[in-house]
């Protein structure tokens, strides 16, 4: 009968914590790429240097995303990827989308 109620205490807590982390996620992450004109995007280097498109409000913050991991990722080796001026940020469908231009 113990063992049942110590279980029972543990999922608790187990859901608990769960509960918590998921109701304290940051709101809005999906915004880093909404606009609504091409000028609300631009051209920033992904996390392996490929080209990805964001909106121009979170480019310092995604730079700073982006340094960080390269710090914490120093032995990853990344495909070759092609030059930033092959792309352009374009709005499409309300999302920033990096557009292949060459």
């Amino acid at each position: 009968m113990k063992n049942r109620i110590l279980i029972i205490i543990l999922i608790l807590i187990g859901l608990s914590l769960l509960s918590y982390y998921f109701w304290n996620l940051p709101k809005g992450i999906d915004s880093i790429n909404n606009c609504n004109l091409d000028s609300d995007c631009v051209i920033v280097g992904g996390f392996c240097g490929g080209a990805v498109a964001i909106n121009t409000q979170y480019r310092d913050n995604w730079s700073e995303q982006v340094k960080d991991w390269d710090t914490k990722n120093p032995n990853i080796n990344c495909a070759p990827i092609a030059p930033f001026n092959y792309f352009k940020a374009v709005c499409a469908a309300n999302k920033c989308v990096a557009k292949s231009i060459k």
